[in-house]
C-alpha cells in the first residue's frame, strides 16, 4: 500500500515515470490492485536478453507502470543472482525517473535483502507496535551487509490513541 500510493503520488503529481517491481511473489499484489493480468515477469526479462518492453504494464494513461516478478506462481530465486541483473537495472534506471521495488517481509523471504544490493537505497517497513526492535536491527544489518543502503524508515498501521481533533490543536 505504501509503495503504490507513493508511486501512484509521484506520477500523478509531479509528472514523473515511475515503476513498481513487485517482487513478492507469495502474495504479489500491485497488478491486482490496477486490473492488470500479466504474461511476463522478471524471469522473462532475464531470458529475452533485458527485452522490458513486454514485461512493463502500464497502469491505464497514466506514468506509472507495473512489472510483477513472475506472473504464473513462484519463480526461481537465482534471478537475482544472475550475472544479466545489473545490465537489467541499467536498462530499467535509463527509462524511468523512479522505480520502487515492492518485496515481502525480510522476515518472511530473502528476497527483498537480495534485491538491496541493486538499488540506489531502502526503506524499512516496520509494523508499528508490533516490530520488535532486535528484528528491525538484524534486517536493517542484513540489507547493510548485503550492500544495501538505509534511506530510513516507515512506521504503518500506527494507532492513534488521542482523538484527531486533539492533534490538530
Amino acid at each position: 500500500t505504501i509503495v503504490r500510493g507513493f508511486g501512484l503520488m509521484i506520477a500523478k503529481k509531479l509528472d514523473k515515470s515511475v515503476l513498481i517491481l513487485d517482487a513478492d511473489q507469495i502474495n504479489p499484489g500491485q497488478h491486482l490492485f490496477f486490473g492488470i493480468t500479466p504474461e511476463y515477469g522478471w524471469e522473462d526479462m532475464l531470458r529475452d536478453d533485458g527485452e522490458i518492453d513486454k514485461v512493463l504494464y502500464q497502469v491505464k494513461d497514466s506514468n506509472l507502470y507495473v512489472c510483477p516478478v513472475s506472473p504464473n506462481g513462484p519463480f526461481t530465486h537465482h534471478v537475482f543472482d544472475s550475472p544479466k541483473i545489473e545490465a537489467l537495472w541499467n536498462k530499467l534506471k535509463e527509462r524511468f525517473d523512479l522505480i520502487l521495488v515492492d518485496s515481502p517481509p525480510a522476515t518472511s523471504s530473502p528476497d527483498g535483502i537480495a534485491i538491496s544490493r541493486n538499488v540506489d537505497g531502502v526503506v524499512l517497513v516496520l509494523e508499528a507496535e508490533k516490530t520488535r526492535w532486535p528484528v528491525a536491527d538484524s534486517v536493517k544489518d542484513k540489507i547493510t551487509n548485503n550492500g544495501g543502503k538505509i534511506l530510513g524508515v516507515v512506521f504503518n498501521k500506527r494507532r492513534y490513541y488521542i482523538p484527531e481533533f486533539i492533534y490538530k490543536k
